[in-house]
């Protein structure tokens, strides 16, 4: 018995110290067979499957099972999943696009959830022609919610903050007790960085009342060009701050006028002339 025992671990530590054979990485493809590539970009369908991998596309609406991540940042439907659309195409160039998508929360009756803080969140998506076929150059699932009441942004428009700086532009307006907002915010195309955002309009309170809270802004954005309209554009915001005073109990006006300029990354960042 102990002859026997020996042998065995005498033939553990045999195999134990041989040398182990080196994974063949031959077949290994050092270039990922993802593709990233649509053929037309009307094909909706073909788009939200590249995208969100969805379960089933139902009238040009992707439904798919989110992660944990997208639990907490995405709205999440009556039956437990995502419902995605797209929601429009902004041609940048003759070969660069932006595509939006939207995805809104469902009743089981099919209906878009319209409560008070409900609000579709946006995804984005990079395109590039090349030749025949249109290839993703970047996405981001979770940009912004916006919009209120089941309702979206209210405008959506690519401005120019310089020769060769393009922003998107998202417009939304909010309402809840005793407040309403509009709210501009902008994000750089090519990692969607937000680089500025203000409230065009916001209103706190009653003025028809002795409301101590009370104060109504609103603000126009002028854009200050670079030198040689080479660099990024300065902003100046304008307007007029509307609020009551405490100390008199009358309604005053005062004029606001704010700078910002952008930083080495692209953000504006308040000045002070």
């Amino acid at each position: 018995m102990k002859r026997l025992w020996l042998c065995l671990v005498l033939v553990m530590l045999i195999f134990s110290c041989q040398k182990r054979k080196p994974i063949n990485t031959s077949s290994v493809h050092s270039i990922r067979d993802t593709s990233f590539v649509i053929h037309s970009l009307s094909d909706a369908d073909s788009i939200l499957d590249l995208c969100f991998s969805p379960l089933r596309i139902v009238k040009k609406v992707a439904i798919w099972k989110p992660t944990l991540d997208d639990f907490f940042n995405l709205p999440i439907s009556d039956d437990s999943l995502v419902h995605t659309k797209i929601d429009t195409i902004i041609n940048l160039t003759k070969e660069a696009y932006l595509i939006i998508f939207r995805t809104d929360a469902y009743y089981k009756n099919g209906k878009i959830m319209d409560c008070h803080v409900c609000s579709p969140v946006y995804s984005i998506a990079s395109i590039q022609q090349e030749n025949n076929h249109y290839t993703i150059t970047n996405f981001k699932k979770a940009l912004i919610a916006a919009g209120s009441f089941g309702n979206g942004y209210d405008t959506l428009a690519i401005e120019k903050f310089g020769k060769d700086y393009q922003l998107l532009k998202i417009s939304s307006g909010y309402t809840g007790t005793s407040t309403n907002t509009m709210t501009n915010t902008f994000f750089e195309l090519n990692n969607y960085a937000q680089v500025f955002q203000y409230n065009s309009y916001r209103s706190v309170g009653d003025s028809s009342e002795y409301d101590p809270e009370y104060h109504e802004i609103e603000l126009n954005l002028t854009h200050i060009a670079g030198r040689d309209n080479k660099d990024r554009d300065d902003i100046k915001l304008r307007g007029i701050k509307t609020y009551f005073d405490t100390k008199s109990k009358s309604i005053k006006k005062q004029k606001v006028t704010e700078y910002y300029q952008s930083n080495d990354f692209g953000i504006y960042q308040r000045t002070e002339n």
